[in-house]
């Protein structure tokens, strides 16, 4: 049986959705939030970033456990907030996604 053209994913956008959310929490960071929040945190809210309109909850969601197995952010505790920003990371645009 065949997947319905409404239900198939094209299979760079979980990947451009990690690196988005990478780049939106590190952007978060570097203009004085003082911490990286988790990338889906920034979700819904009113200092949600341009550049995750594009995708729902559930792929940032998705995405933000995607870069905590990968070790490049920590899912805070609850109660926490997210960790400093280590250093290494790059918070260079994602390739697909200009700067807001």
């Amino acid at each position: 049986m065949e997947t319905p053209p409404e239900l198939q994913v094209d299979a760079d956008r979980p990947v451009l959705a990690a690196e988005t959310a990478l780049w939106a929490a590190n952007k978060f960071w570097k203009q004085g939030g003082g911490f990286r929040p988790y990338p889906s945190d920034l979700m819904g809210g009113a200092d949600q970033p341009e550049c995750l309109r594009g995708f729902t909850r559930w792929e940032i969601e998705r995405a933000s456990e995607f870069l905590v197995c990968l070790g490049l952010i920590e899912k805070p505790r609850r109660g926490q907030r997210a960790a400093r920003a280590p250093t290494g990371i790059r918070g260079d645009a994602p390739r697909d996604n200009p700067a807001p």
